[in-house]
């Protein structure tokens, strides 16, 4: 194997030196050229055999990074106030893979493979196989960090989640106390005296959820005299003794103004699920739309609900809502159309923002708060906070008692259906 080298060499160093007379004709480009193919070529005759045991490893390192891009997507839903760090498929991320965790594992198994039939040729050591089946055991484990991380479906995620640990803080700059709330805190949250008694009454417990809180930025009107988050509170804090009053048991997922993340939120009502079972539980989170996030007016306007893609129990929810907000809605329909001939709203506005396509009214999206739950969940979206008239119709008693009797008569009406 020496001898060979030796000579393969010699005659490039040969072939070389004779071609040094015509440099500048283009000899020195054609010898340099031979010498690298005549590197590949050796390479390639030498190493054939651990070609397969790279790929293999190129093939994990692919998906480890895969899947943490997954998971910075994940976090990104459930803490969108708090993931500001870019996802794991960016320019930098990505170069980061493969200037240093692929050469890094490639290296170590090429160095096994040298040292396996260089130096111990006379032991029968697969030492290369070895080192290819630690560093994709190392890949592996680090895949299944990735996919168990801030996770809050699927009991084979949960069982992984307390032997492995969470990557959640590793790939943001943040603390996880602060960002993920431990069992005893959500525990807690269930159990807070905020919460309605249980009633046996009614089978359904009604779960209302509060709209971004105090502490995330850019939900406000353009000239902040209304907030999103005051106003589904206090939207919430009336519908619920209305609720009440009919024998229903209504919890309530955040109490307080401050924003805990979309992580807290799911697990407060999976744990409710769990208590109570799946099918006895609803979620209706209650919003106001905006059309820019920019801090102006705009002229887009209209009532929506959102549900999770496909067709679920979810979609008998939001059918109901949708109804209940075209018979309280009326007056606010006729004053969009007003409204379209000053400008304040765009010729193509609707009243009602229903997406029909697929037989129903509802909107549909895998927002966090929507995939995430156990139970039937909707995400009533209650008009524009950036736009003018809405704003005023909102802030109006009129206003107020339309979006209230809407939400109060949707469920109503389902849970006596179901």
């Amino acid at each position: 194997m020496l001898i060979r080298l030796f000579a393969v060499t010699l005659g490039m160093i040969l072939k070389f030196i004779n071609s040094t007379c015509s440099i500048f004709s283009g000899g020195f480009w054609k010898s340099s050229f031979a010498i690298f193919g005549a590197i590949v070529g050796w390479v390639v005759a030498e190493f054939s055999a651990a070609f397969p045991l790279a790929i293999i490893t190129v093939v994990f390192i692919a998906y480890d990074a895969w899947t943490a891009y997954r998971l910075d997507k994940r976090v990104k839903e459930a803490y969108p106030d708090k993931a500001t760090r870019p996802a794991k498929f960016t320019s930098f991320a990505f170069g980061k893979v493969v200037k240093e965790t692929l050469p890094q594992r490639l290296g170590l198994i090429l160095l096994a493979y040298l040292l396996e039939h260089w130096v111990f040729i006379h032991v029968s050591i697969p030492l290369s196989y070895i080192v290819t089946g630690i560093v994709c055991f190392e890949q592996f484990w680090s895949i299944l960090e990735n996919e168990s991380s801030c996770r809050a479906d699927g009991k084979f995620w949960k069982v992984l989640q307390k032997i492995m640990i969470d990557k959640t803080e590793r790939h943001f700059d943040v603390d996880l106390k602060d960002l993920k709330a431990d069992d005893s805190q959500v525990e807690s949250a269930r159990q807070n005296a905020f919460l309605s008694p249980v009633t046996q009454r009614r089978s359904k417990v009604i779960i209302l959820g509060t709209a971004h809180g105090s502490n995330v930025a850019g939900k406000h009107s353009p000239d902040k005299t209304f907030y999103e988050y005051r106003y589904s509170r206090m939207i919430i804090s009336e519908l619920k003794p209305i609720l009440e009053s009919y024998g229903y048991d209504v919890r309530i997922d955040i109490a307080g103004d401050v924003e805990k993340s979309l992580d807290y939120r799911v697990r407060v009502v999976n744990g409710l699920c769990e208590e109570f079972g799946a099918s006895n539980c609803i979620y209706i989170s209650i919003h106001n739309d905006a059309a820019g996030g920019d801090g102006k007016w705009h002229n887009a306007g209209g009532w929506s609900a959102w549900t999770t893609r496909g067709n679920t129990n979810a979609d008998k929810l939001a059918e109901c809502l949708c109804s209940a907000a075209e018979n309280n809605l009326k007056e606010y329909a006729q004053m969009m159309e007003e409204g379209k001939k000053t400008g304040a709203y765009g010729k193509t506005q609707r009243a009602f923002r229903f997406d029909t396509l697929d037989g129903d009214k509802d909107q549909e999206a895998n927002y966090y708060v929507l995939k995430t739950p156990r139970c039937p969940a909707v995400l009533t979206e209650n008009l524009f906070q950036d736009n003018k008239e809405d704003v005023a119709y909102l802030m109006s008693d009129e206003g107020r008692q339309a979006i209230l009797r809407l939400h109060a008569e949707g469920i109503i009406r389902y849970c006596e259906l179901s």
